[in-house]
This record gives C-alpha cells, sequence and structure tokens, in this order.
C-alpha cells in the first residue's frame, strides 16, 4: 500500500543492509550436533529426565508404528544451538507428521542451509545499528510473497524456495533485476528444505513485527 495520509512515515527504501556472509556468527558448521556420534557423547542427566525421555520416545513410535499422528513443535532455540541435523534426522525416519516453529526457527533453518552458520553475534550488531539487517532476509520475504500469490504456507514456501530451482528463482524476481542467484551451500541443514521433500508440513507461526525478517523493505505483511 502506499500511504497518502497526512503524516510523515518512515522512508523503506532509506534502509541499510549487507552480505550475511560479513556478519559474525556464534554457532558454526562444526557446533552442530552430528545424529551419528549421540551414542558416544557423554551426556548426564537426572535419572528421573532419562526415564521420561525414554517414555516419550516409546509412546512416539508406538504412535507411529499405530499410523496416529506426532506433531513436533520447537521454538528457535532448538536450531540456533545445534540440534537441527538430529530433527532433520528424525523428520526423515518419519516419526513426524508435522514440524512446528516460530519465525526465529525458520530464520535460523534459513541461515543454516545457506552458509552453515547461525545464532548473529548480537551485542556487536546492536552497537552499530545493524541486528537482523542482513539482505538476505529479503530473500525470505520474497519467498513468502511468492508463496502467498500460489497460496502456500511459511515453511513449504521456504523449503521450496531452497529446493525447487524455478521458484527460488521466480522469488529473486521480486527483489529487482540488481540481485543475482542465491545460492544454499547446505541444503541437507534445513529441516524446511527436508520437510518439503519428504512431503511432511512444516507450519512457521509468525507474529507480526517481532522478526528480523519485518524490518527489511520487501517485508510483505499480508504474505
Amino acid at each position: 500500500m502506499k500511504y497518502k495520509g497526512r503524516y510523515n512515515i518512515f522512508d523503506a527504501e532509506q534502509i541499510v543492509t549487507y552480505p550475511v556472509c560479513e556478519r559474525p556468527n556464534k554457532v558454526k558448521l562444526n557446533d552442530l550436533i552430528d545424529p551419528g556420534q549421540i551414542n558416544k557423547m557423554n551426556l548426564e542427566v537426572p535419572q528421573e529426565v532419562e526415564d521420561k525421555i525414554i517414555l516419550l520416545a516409546k509412546e512416539i513410535l508406538s504412535a507411529r508404528e499405530n499410523n496416529r499422528p506426532v506433531i513436533f513443535f520447537t521454538g528457535a532455540h532448538l536450531v540456533k544451538n545445534g540440534l537441527s541435523r538430529l530433527l532433520g534426522n528424525l523428520t526423515k525416519k518419519n516419526l513426524f507428521t508435522i514440524v512446528s516453529g516460530n519465525a526465529a526457527t525458520s530464520i535460523h533453518d534459513f541461515e543454516l542451509g545457506l552458509i552453515g552458520e547461525t545464532s548473529e553475534y548480537v551485542p556487536q550488531a546492536l552497537e552499530k545499528g545493524q541486528f537482523g539487517m542482513a539482505f538476505e532476509f529479503n530473500y525470505i520475504n520474497a519467498a513468502l510473497s511468492l508463496g502467498n500469490k500460489h497460496k502456500l504456507g511459511y515453511g513449504e514456501s521456504i523449503g521450496k524456495m531452497i529446493c525447487d530451482d524455478s521458484f527460488r528463482k521466480e522469488a529473486i524476481k521480486i527483489l529487482g533485476p540488481e540481485n543475482s542467484e542465491i545460492n544454499f551451500k547446505y541444503p541437507e541443514l534445513s529441516v524446511q528444505a527436508i520437510c518439503y521433500e519428504t512431503k511432511i508440513p512444516m507450519t512457521i507461526h509468525a507474529g507480526i513485527g517481532t522478526d528480523v525478517t519485518d524490518q527489511h523493505f520487501y517485508f510483505d505483511g499480508e504474505a
């Protein structure tokens, strides 16, 4: 919408961004937990907690063996703190019928699929006024705008952008001719991509105005 009211408004065209590759991140590729190494890790938890984990695992397996739904709903810290490979591995094993998260979950997942790193170093970014200002977040907004056009959900739109070359190119056109192809270096790290490829819904539950994608020029509130 082009505002024509009586008030002065912020000119979004003046927003300054920078390439995400220039950003310091706290979580690197080597920090991600390898599912194949879980049994070799020394994980100490109270017996009561261990018993509950074992019971939960049994209930999940029982539900899937009986073709009952299992919904996995997570916040962003699971992905941010390096457990996305484990979640992706469990998803591939068809343990969940739906995977869900908030928009920050999607953003961290997007960053891992794109550059193999995530968790922006907030204090340094804030003091420069650059927190959340990586240009590549506009690709998320473009995917959501295109997904809205095709009546797709949030998680499905991001997963499709990572996995579907034609959808990705169409989304890039929204950002204008000066923007080139975006290269996802580690699509295997993205749970949204894994869900898209395995045809398991990943639903993203966003709050308007609460995420770094919302402060960019191509943010589409309708989408």
